[in-house]
């Protein structure tokens, strides 16, 4: 079964039971601790900008948060990014889809989030589809965050969710 998971380009867990991978079981209960506030973080960002957010309908399928920003409704989709090495990152996106975000949060040392968009056209190039989401891997060099030689935009006011 793991070489059918590997032609099909799909995770092995997925393909054999239906599930994500995962760690262990502290360190999937840290995660989700953690990525509750980025969630609740993010919510509360897009109020103190004017906006107005509702708890998403799907959370475990790509729907934290719906939002209304200067009269557009969102769906956002809030991932925690998990450090793979020094400065690489991945998050796994659920959702491409018109008037969807796709943020990842990487939480630095000092406990402050870089919240990133990864944009629907960013996730289709670079991203790998795993058979019910697409991994999508990125570096940190400096303050910035890339894919390749492209530069994932920061969010920094709640009008950089509309653009």
């Amino acid at each position: 079964m793991r070489v059918l998971a590997r032609v099909l380009n799909v995770d092995y867990p997925w393909l054999a039971l239906g599930e994500r991978p995962t760690s262990t079981t502290q360190e999937v209960s840290k995660r989700s601790f953690v990525r509750e506030g980025v969630v609740s973080y993010v919510g509360g960002f897009i109020q103190i900008g004017g906006g107005q957010v509702a708890p998403g309908a799907d959370p475990d399928g790509g729907e934290d948060i719906l939002a209304i920003i200067k009269g557009q409704h969102l769906s956002i989709e809030v991932k925690l990014a998990r450090e793979l090495s020094e400065d690489r990152y991945s998050v796994d996106v659920f959702k491409v889809a018109p008037r969807h975000i796709a943020l990842a949060a990487v939480v630095s040392e000092t406990g402050h989030p870089a919240i990133l968009m990864l944009t629907a056209d960013a996730v289709s190039a670079h991203g790998k589809w795993r058979g019910g989401f697409f991994e999508f891997n990125f570096t940190k060099a400096g303050k910035k965050f890339t894919i390749g030689e492209t530069a994932i935009p920061v969010v920094n006011s709640v009008g950089d969710l509309i653009k």
